[in-house]
């Protein structure tokens, strides 16, 4: 596919099946907020649908970070390991929402807000995007800013700060659990890297 007039290489899946599954995302969006099942509405459903894939194909398009003439579908992820991942932070949320009331609660109101900041490299835009919406809705943690993949968050305390900037220096957990849902991606980015060595 031709993106901003040079042709773009995908790194992983195929733009037939993305185009095919976003049209169907689209299709099924347009079947439940119109209600309606009769011929008319579901033709017109399915013109719009297929449009609108059409139209948004180079939006959909990430390029790689390390490798510009490549790029990733937007869709094409593990939704598996996605749902699983999703489960996990889900719990984490419930656990934060109690450590906030606690601190909300208590007579001195014990905040101590900090800036932390760490380095977590992804090939994949997506990857960046998941990684840091999982911070921001993760209560008293917020992204501010994610820059060659270093990443500022503002934090409500010390011990939250903590969880991302770890003392003992290993990689923070959401950030490593993120990283094992694109791992696939990330082995066929660094296949890319090798053949363009060669």
């Amino acid at each position: 596919m031709m993106h901003n007039g040079k042709k773009t290489k995908i790194i992983t899946g195929s733009e037939v099946v993305h185009f095919i599954l976003v049209t169907a995302l689209l299709f099924t969006f347009w079947l439940l907020m119109s209600g309606q099942l009769t011929p008319k509405f579901i033709t017109i459903g399915i013109i719009t649908s297929i449009c609108v894939a059409w139209i948004t194909r180079p939006l959909l398009l990430l390029p790689s970070a390390s490798h510009p003439e490549y790029s990733y579908l937007a869709f094409f992820i593990p939704w598996h390991r996605m749902f699983i991942f999703f489960i996990w932070l889900f719990k984490e949320i419930i656990l934060t929402n109690i450590t906030l009331v606690k601190l909300v609660l208590h007579p001195k109101m014990p905040l101590d807000p900090v800036f932390v900041k760490f380095k977590k490299n992804m090939d994949d835009p997506f990857a960046h995007a998941v990684l840091g919406d999982s911070i921001v809705i993760t209560p008293g943690t917020v992204t501010i800013e994610i820059e060659d993949g270093v990443y500022l968050v503002h934090a409500i305390t010390k011990e939250m700060g903590d969880t991302l900037e770890r003392p003992d220096g290993q990689e923070p957990d959401v950030s490593r659990r993120v990283s094992a849902i694109f791992k696939d991606l990330h082995k066929k980015s660094e296949e890319v890297e090798d053949h363009d060595d060669v």
